[in-house]
C-alpha cells in the first residue's frame, strides 16, 4: 500500500480541495496527515480553520498542517553557515564572514527547504497516510529534479574524493577504545549525503503521485509536462485525475461542485473515491 501521496498540478485545477477531500476520505480508514507545501498556503480555508506549522486536528483521524517553507530555508542556511565557520574559522582574519549572507542567494534554496521538510515529515510520522498538497508546477517538478541531480553529483564528487584519497595523504586518524581508525571527514560528509538522498529517493520510489488537471487544454498540457519529467526521473507512480469535471466519464474523475459540503461531494463522486483508494492499495 502506498503511504505517501503527493498531489500535483498546475496552478488553480484544485489541488488544495482533491487533496483535502481525499484526505477527509481515506481519513475513515486510516490515520491521515495531511501538509499544506504551497506557500500560498489555503487549506485553512478549505477546512474553515486557521492552520499553522503545526499539525492540527480537523476531525477524527485527519491532522492538517502549512508548512512554514521560509522557516526550512533560514534552517539550510544557518547550518551551512555554522559549518563553514568551524571548517574555515581563519575566514574571520580576513574579514570574509559577512560574505556568508550570499548563501541566502544560493540556488535550489527553495528545493532543499522542501526536501527538508518533506524529510522531517516522514521520519516523525507514524503508520498514518501522509499527504502533501504541492506548490504549482515548477518548483515541485524542481524538488523531485533536485533528488535526482544531488544523487548524480555526489556520486562523482565521491568518486573524484577517492582517486584523491588515492594521491595524497589525508586521513585524519580517530582513537577508538584500544583501535585507531584511520578516516576521511570530507568523504565520509558525502557518504553522508548520499544515504540520505537515496533513503530519501526510495520513499519517493515508494509514494503515489496524483496529477491534476480541469477539462482545458492549459491545465491537461501542463499536466502531460509533468508526467514526462516523472518519467524522466524514473518516478512512475502515477495516475491522472481530471476535477472540475461537468459530467465524468471514468472514475479518475471528479464532479465540479460550488460549496464545500465534505460529505455530500464524496457521495456524489463514490466512483472516484473507491478508485482513489483502491489505486493506493495495488
Amino acid at each position: 500500500m502506498f503511504k505517501t501521496i503527493f498531489f500535483l498540478g498546475k496552478g488553480g485545477v484544485g489541488k488544495t480541495t482533491t487533496s483535502a477531500l481525499s484526505s477527509y476520505f481515506l481519513s475513515q480508514f486510516r490515520p491521515v496527515e495531511l501538509y499544506s507545501l504551497d506557500q500560498a498556503h489555503n487549506l485553512g480555508d478549505v477546512f474553515n480553520l486557521k492552520l499553522s506549522d503545526r499539525p492540527q486536528q480537523v476531525r477524527k483521524n485527519l491532522m492538517a498542517a502549512e508548512v512554514d517553507l521560509n522557516f526550512w530555508q533560514k534552517k539550510y542556511i544557518n547550518n551551512l553557515k555554522s559549518s563553514v565557520k568551524k571548517s574555515y574559522a581563519y575566514l574571520t582574519a580576513y574579514n570574509l564572514m559577512s560574505y556568508l549572507d550570499l548563501f541566502e542567494y544560493a540556488p535550489d534554496i527553495e528545493e532543499l527547504a522542501l526536501i527538508l521538510a518533506v524529510n522531517q515529515i516522514w521520519s516523525s510520522a507514524a503508520d498514518n497516510f501522509i499527504i502533501f498538497d504541492m506548490p504549482p508546477t515548477a518548483l515541485s517538478i524542481q524538488f523531485f529534479k533536485s533528488v535526482h541531480r544531488n544523487l548524480i553529483w555526489l556520486d562523482k564528487l565521491i568518486s573524484l574524493r577517492k582517486k584523491i584519497k588515492q594521491k595524497r595523504e589525508i586521513l585524519s586518524q580517530i582513537q577508538l577504545g584500544k583501535k585507531t581508525i584511520e578516516t576521511d571527514k570530507i568523504l565520509n560528509k558525502l557518504l553522508d549525503l548520499q544515504q540520505f538522498y537515496t533513503n530519501f529517493n526510495q520513499n519517493l520510489q515508494k509514494s503515489k503521485l496524483f496529477i491534476i488537471q480541469n477539462p482545458d487544454k492549459l491545465s491537461h498540457l501542463e499536466a502531460q509536462r509533468i508526467i514526462e519529467s516523472l518519467k524522466q526521473l524514473n518516478l512512475t507512480n502515477f495516475s491522472l485525475i481530471t476535477n472540475k469535471a461537468q459530467n465524468c466519464q471514468s472514475p479518475q474523475c471528479l464532479k465540479n461542485f460550488s460549496d464545500l459540503d465534505f460529505d455530500r461531494i464524496i457521495s456524489e463522486n463514490q466512483d472516484f473515491f473507491n478508485w482513489l483508494r483502491q489505486s493506493l492499495e495495488s
